[in-house]
C-alpha cells in the first residue's frame, strides 16, 4: 500500500494576530499523516500547532527576507472535522497556513529529513533527497502579493496570494533527489521548506509489542515487561500476540503473517468520548475485542 492523498484545507490570512485556526476534515484513513504548513513575518519568530487540541510534532522550517515557513505534522488524524491551531509567540504582521492529509504513511518513523532553500526571483525551488515510494511535501512563502505556479510535476494541494503575501504547498511522487519548484508571477523574496513522508509497510523483522490473554477475566493489554498499556498508548505499525483462541500447538509459523495468533495493528487512535478505535488485519472480531480490552469500545 503505498502514500495517498487524502484533503487538504487552509486559513485565511491573519493580520497582527497571535493565534490562527482552520478545520481539516479527514477522511477515514488507515496510517494517516496530518502535514500543517505555517507562512508568517514578524513579530513573530515560532509557532506551536496543535489538531484537535493536540499537539503537532514540529518537523523543520527555513527563515530569510524577514519570512518563515514551517512544517509539522500529526499522526493518525481522526475521520471528519478538527480545528487545527497555530498559535504564535508574538504578532504576525501577516500570517496563514493549511494542511494535508496522507493515508499508508509509516506510524513509528513517518518522514525524512526537510531541506530548506531561499532566494530573490520569480523561480522558486527546494531539492529534497527522497527514496521511491515516499512523498515529497513542500511549502513555500513569498513578499507582498504575487501569484505562484507549482511545477509541472507536482501536484497543488492549496495556495493562497492576498494581503501582501504568498505561499502554498504540493506534493510529489518520492525519487532518489526530487526538485520542487514554484514560478512566482514577479520577483520577490522567497523561503521553501520539504521534506518527504515514508510509506507504512509490514515489517517482518520488528518484535511483538503487546500481548492479551482472551482468558484473562479483566482481558489487559500487556507490554514486553507484563505490564498494563494505556489506550492511548496503542500504536499502530505493532504486532500483537492473541493468547487462548486457538489451542496450544507446537507449530512453527516462517512468518508473522502465517502465525494465527499475532496480529497486526494498521491503525490505533484513540479520543476522551470515543475510545479506542483500532483496526488489524485480522477481521472486526478482533478488533472489537482488543478496543474493548483497552477500555472502552467504538463500536
Amino acid at each position: 500500500m503505498g502514500i495517498a492523498f487524502d484533503t487538504s484545507h487552509n486559513a485565511d490570512v491573519g493580520v497582527d494576530t497571535d493565534v490562527i485556526s482552520w478545520s481539516h476534515t479527514a477522511g477515514s484513513i488507515t496510517n494517516g499523516l496530518l502535514v500543517i504548513g505555517v507562512n508568517f513575518k514578524p513579530d513573530a519568530t515560532d509557532a506551536t500547532v496543535t489538531v484537535g487540541g493536540e499537539a503537532a510534532t514540529p518537523w523543520g522550517y527555513k527563515a530569510a527576507y524577514n519570512l518563515k515557513t514551517m512544517l509539522f505534522y500529526y499522526r493518525q488524524p481522526v475521520a471528519g472535522a478538527q480545528t487545527v491551531q497555530v498559535t504564535f509567540n508574538a504578532n504576525a504582521n501577516r500570517c496563514y497556513g493549511g494542511s494535508v492529509s496522507f493515508s499508508g504513511v509509516d506510524q513509528i518513523t513517518p518522514v525524512r529529513s526537510t531541506y530548506g532553500a531561499s532566494g530573490s526571483s520569480t523561480d522558486v525551488s527546494v531539492d529534497v533527497m527522497s527514496q521511491a515510494n515516499d512523498m515529497v511535501v513542500d511549502m513555500i512563502i513569498a513578499d507582498q502579493s504575487p501569484t505562484a505556479a507549482v511545477g509541472p510535476d507536482q501536484t497543488l494541494a492549496w495556495t493562497l496570494s492576498t494581503n501582501y503575501l504568498v505561499g502554498g504547498m504540493s506534493y510529489e511522487d518520492g525519487a532518489p533527489s526530487v526538485t520542487m519548484s514554484w514560478t512566482l508571477s514577479g520577483s520577490q523574496p522567497w523561503a521553501s521548506v520539504g521534506g518527504a513522508l515514508i510509506p507504512w509497510q509490514i515489517s517482518k523483522t520488528r518484535g511483538v509489542r503487546y500481548y492479551i490473554d482472551v482468558n484473562d477475566p479483566d482481558l489487559k493489554i500487556l507490554n514486553a515487561q507484563g505490564r498494563p498499556v494505556p489506550p492511548w498508548e496503542i500504536l499502530p505499525d505493532s504486532w500483537i500476540k492473541v493468547s487462548g483462541i486457538f489451542l496450544p500447538t507446537g507449530k512453527v509459523y516462517a512468518s508473522y503473517i502465517q502465525d494465527p495468533e499475532l496480529a497486526y495493528i494498521e491503525s490505533a487512535s484513540w479520543t476522551m468520548g470515543g475510545g479506542l478505535s483500532i483496526k488489524t488485519d485480522r477481521g472486526e472480531f478482533l478488533d472489537v475485542m482488543l478496543a474493548r480490552a483497552a477500555g472502552r469500545s467504538t463500536m
